[in-house]
């Protein structure tokens, strides 16, 4: 193993010249990294580079400890989050051996070459040809292909959806990933995209630089496809359609020819005279461009009379904290038909009790006590049963708000019929990204999408500023219509006292018929769990672990399967890259 720290953050890239091997350390904010190396020569010379780094940084220390094989062995797997059958099932069907397998999936955890990582990911992962899927498709008239110019299929990749049209009768459309490939034939910059996310393409359009359909669909809105064409046209058409009706393929199935970095950008203008001709009359349509991605943003108009948001805040002392919020509340939210309710789970602080006695003469706030031990989906069952208002908006003593428009923008999703819980776009108060969507995980049930990104940060092919369906969203702040709230049953009291319980919500949510729903519009600081703590001790462990137990056994199939996601991303990161295995 190696251990090094560094004074500033930077990457130390250790060449072993006897041995040929290279290896990149990433060291972070907190100027220290721990990464198991395999070597093949006990004995090797290491030349030792800094790179990404300012010239006052220096090494403080660096060293080498020598590991058994067998707790090596270990570490690797609890970092992979893997287990050895897992291991032993890839290497039979790899035909590999386990140790190599294991240290390159743990090796790939450490790479910062995005482009030898792909060309990695190739090799390992494309094991399929589509190929044997021959055919003419002048003998099958009852579909369609489209495929964009600057557009080349994979060979076979057109009989092959063609046939999953043919394998479940119910579908209309068939959309796959994508990638670039230049003249010599270097694929880059993979495109692996979710299923059928509607909100997603309204804002972005993903889908149509290749697609299968039925003939029939299509004749169904010809009128619509003539009008704005096979790519414009499809944002009108596919508004009608369900979401069992839309069948994304995880695999590379289309090119982009060219260097995208001189491809000009698609104009959005007609995507959005599209889109203004099929949504109601009470959106607006407005044309963002996010880097290269031609982008819309669609503004939903706000009932009349505007509903009453009953803004629920737990809270135990932390009285900065709390009054931060608070003051941020009052001082910058747009939206004014709210109310707050302060649920004090046993404050004894002498300043804080004081506090809460004065807020409470505010008309907008109602102060209750909740005396018993602390319990995260109790206390906010609690405060929604006191709740006036239509809307519930859950949000932690440790947030301040950022842009004014922040309960406009959550409120008026919240208002659409079809959408449940409606997230935020949380940082930490150095600016990087804390929330921005929760992706489901079956090893780490739960992780924050593009978490400490930059704040100004595109994402993954512009995610990061896109409204889009996920999964879940933080309950630190979450936006709901209270019949929904109760409809599902509120917070699991019972099973999720601290953790996971706004990620099952949203679950029993979306099990019941609605999207949950993302917003890059709404903007808070979240000073994460500052009132709280973190799980530090053997007894929280425990709890946690139970917790995660409870998740696994209620929602396995679901973390194993994120449609918000895509499955040739890793499940054991936050940042969109390749899966390592």
């Amino acid at each position: 193993m190696v251990e090094c720290q560094t004074k500033k953050q930077c990457i130390l890239e250790l060449d072993f010249l006897c041995d040929e091997s290279k290896f990149e350390l990433q060291v972070n904010n907190s100027g220290i990294i721990k990464r198991i190396i395999f070597l093949q020569k006990k004995h090797a010379v290491c030349r030792i580079t800094l790179r990404n780094s300012s010239k006052t940084n220096k090494i403080n220390s660096l060293r080498f400890v020598p590991l058994r094989r067998s707790f090596a062995v270990r570490r690797m797997l609890k970092r992979l989050s893997i287990t050895p059958k897992y291991i032993r099932q890839e290497v039979t069907r790899r035909g590999c051996h386990f140790d190599d397998l294991l240290f390159r999936a743990y090796d790939r955890l450490f790479s910062t070459d995005k482009d030898a990582l792909y060309q990695s990911w190739i090799l390992r992962s494309e094991t399929e040809s589509f190929e044997h899927y021959t055919g003419d498709l002048s003998d099958e008239p009852e579909f369609m292909v489209f495929c964009a110019p600057g557009y080349k299929l994979v060979s076979g990749a057109k009989s092959a959806m063609v046939s999953l049209l043919k394998q479940y009768p119910h579908v209309k459309l068939v959309y796959p990933d994508e990638d670039t490939i230049d003249s010599i034939g270097r694929r880059s910059r993979p495109f692996f995209k979710p299923d059928w996310n509607p909100d997603l393409f309204l804002a972005s359009d993903y889908i149509s630089s290749c697609y299968v359909c039925r003939r029939s669909w299509y004749s169904e809105n010809e009128k619509l496809f003539e009008k704005y064409g096979a790519r414009s046209g499809l944002v009108c058409a596919v508004t009608g359609l369900k979401g069992d009706e839309v069948l994304h393929v995880a695999q590379i199935l289309v090119h982009r020819v060219g260097d995208t970095s001189t491809l000009p950008l698609k104009s959005g203008e007609q995507r959005v005279r599209a889109l203004s001709e099929v949504v109601p009359s009470l959106v607006s349509v407005e044309p963002e461009n996010i880097n290269r991605v031609a982008a819309c943003r669609l503004k939903y108009a706000l009932p009349n009379p505007e509903p009453l948001v009953s803004i629920i805040i737990p809270t135990r002392d932390s009285l900065e904290l709390v009054k931060s919020c608070i003051r941020s509340l009052f001082d910058k939210t747009a939206y004014l038909c709210y109310e707050v309710l302060i649920i004090d789970n046993k404050s004894y602080h002498t300043d804080t009790v004081k506090w809460l006695r004065e807020i409470e003469q505010d008309p907008r706030v109602r102060v209750f006590k909740y005396n018993e031990p602390f319990n995260f989906s109790a206390i906010n069952n609690f405060g929604v049963r006191r709740a006036k208002g239509s809307i519930v908006a859950l949000l932690n003593n440790d947030t301040e708000v950022i842009s004014p428009g922040w309960l406009t923008e959550m409120v008026s999703h919240a208002c659409r019929p079809e959408i449940g819980c409606v997230g935020a776009k949380l940082y930490y108060s150095n600016g990087q990204i804390q929330h921005a969507g929760i992706i489901l995980s079956e090893h780490n049930i739960a992780m924050h999408g593009h978490r400490y990104f930059d704040g100004d940060a595109d994402g993954y092919h512009g995610r990061l500023k896109l409204v889009q369906n996920y999964s879940a969203v933080t309950g630190a702040c979450l936006v709901v219509r209270k019949d929904v709230y109760e409809q599902v049953g509120g917070l699991n009291e019972k099973h999720l006292a601290v953790a996971y319980n706004d990620v099952d919500f949203c679950l029993k949510v979306r099990e019941a018929g609605y999207r949950n729903l993302w917003t890059p519009y709404a903007e808070l600081y979240h000073h994460e769990s500052m009132s709280r703590g973190s799980d530090d001790s053997p007894k929280q462990r425990r709890r946690l672990n139970k917790e995660a137990a409870y998740m696994r056994k209620r929602w396995g199939a679901e973390l194993a399967n994120d449609p918000c996601y895509n499955p040739n991303l890793t499940p054991l990161k936050e940042d969109f890259s390749l899966r390592v295995i």
